[in-house]
C-alpha cells in the first residue's frame, strides 16, 4: 500500500471511530442524570451520583488499568470494550433503577479502555508531519462528534423518551466495534500511572487546566438538561439542545487555535478561567432560556 493510500486509510479509520466513540461516550454521560431523575425517579443527589460513577470508573480504567496492559493485551481489551459498549447500549434501554448502577460502572471502565488509545493511535507514524496531521484530524473529529451526538439526541428526544436514545446510538456502537479491529497499537514497555503520575513534569499546570475544564463540564454533564427543564420549563429535547451552542463554539475555538496557535499558554489559561467564571455565573443568573443559550455559547470559548 502506497504512503498516500496508507494515510487515507488510517485517517478514515481514526476519524470515523473517534466520531462514533466520543459521540456515544458523550451521550451516555449526559443522558444518565435525566434518565435517572425522569425515568427512574431519582432525586438530584442520586442523579448526580450516577453520573459521577461513570466518570470515576472511566478515570480508574484510564489511569490504573489501561497503562498496565501490554500492546497485544491492550488491543484485545480495546476491541472487547467496544463490543461491551455496543451491548450495553441495548441493556441501558432495558434497564431499571437497580441494573442502571451496575452497567454504568461497566460502561465507564469500557470507555476508559477505549478513549486513551485513540489518541495514541493517531501518533503511531514515523513521519512527524503525518503524525501532526493525524493528531489534528483526531482533534477535529473529537469536536465534530460533540456536535453530531447532541444533535442526534435532541432529534430523538423530540419524538421519544430517554431510553430510546440508547437505541438510536446502536449504529454508532456497531461502527466503533467494527473499526476497532483496524486501530493500531504501540509497543509500550513502561508507562507512568497511578500515584507515580504526580511526579511527572508539568503535573500542576495539567491539573489546573484540566480542572478548569472538567469540573465545570462534569457539572454541566450531570445537571444541564435537568436545570433547563426545571428552571425554564422547556421540553426535554430543547433542554438537551443547550449542549449544541456550547460544543459548536468550542469546535470553532479549537479550529482557530489550530490555524493560529498561541505562542504561550499562560495568558490563554487565565482567560479560559475568566470565561469559565463568566459563563457559569451567567447561566445561573439567566432570566430566560435564550440568554441561557448565549452564556452556554460563551462558555464554549474557553
Amino acid at each position: 500500500m502506497s504512503d498516500k493510500r496508507s494515510f487515507i486509510y488510517m485517517a478514515l479509520v481514526l476519524s470515523l471511530i473517534t466520531i462514533a466513540t466520543r459521540a456515544t461516550n458523550n451521550m451516555v454521560t449526559t443522558t444518565l442524570a435525566p434518565l435517572g431523575k425522569y425515568v427512574f425517579g431519582f432525586d438530584n443527589l442520586l442523579a448526580g451520583i450516577i453520573d459521577a460513577v461513570v466518570f470515576l470508573s472511566t478515570f480508574i480504567s484510564t489511569s490504573y488499568i489501561n497503562p498496565t496492559l501490554q500492546s497485544s493485551s491492550r488491543k484485545k481489551a480495546f476491541i472487547s470494550a467496544n463490543l461491551i459498549i455496543f451491548v450495553l447500549l441495548g441493556i441501558f434501554y432495558l434497564s431499571n433503577a437497580v441494573i442502571i448502577w451496575i452497567i454504568t460502572g461497566i460502561a465507564g471502565i469500557a470507555f476508559g479502555l477505549i478513549l486513551p488509545n485513540l489518541i495514541s493511535s493517531a501518533s503511531l507514524v514515523d513521519d512527524k508531519r503525518t503524525a501532526e496531521r493525524l493528531l489534528s484530524l483526531y482533534s477535529t473529529s473529537l469536536s465534530i462528534s460533540l456536535i453530531i451526538g447532541p444533535s442526534l439526541e435532541s432529534y430523538v428526544l423530540s419524538m421519544f423518551g430517554y431510553k430510546s436514545v440508547f437505541l438510536a446510538f446502536l449504529p454508532l456502537g456497531a461502527l466503533a466495534f467494527g473499526l476497532s479491529w483496524y486501530v493500531k497499537f504501540p509497543e509500550v514497555k513502561r508507562e507512568t500511572h497511578g500515584m507515580s503520575a504526580i511526579k511527572n513534569k508539568g503535573f500542576i499546570s495539567s491539573v489546573l487546566s484540566i480542572t478548569t475544564y472538567n469540573v465545570p463540564f462534569a457539572a454541566l454533564t450531570a445537571f444541564l438538561t435537568i436545570y433547563a427543564i426545571e428552571k425554564f420549563g422547556v421540553p426535554k429535547d430543547l433542554a438537551y439542545f443547550s449542549y449544541i451552542p456550547f460544543f459548536t463554539i468550542s469546535f470553532l475555538t479549537r479550529l482557530s487555535m489550530t490555524i493560529r496557535p498561541f505562542n504561550s499558554l499562560r495568558y490563554p489559561l487565565l482567560i479560559s478561567i475568566l470565561i469559565t467564571l463568566i459563563g457559569l455565573t451567567g447561566m445561573v443568573l439567566s432570566p430566560s432560556f435564550y440568554s441561557f443559550l448565549i452564556f452556554m455559547a460563551i462558555l464554549g470559548i474557553r
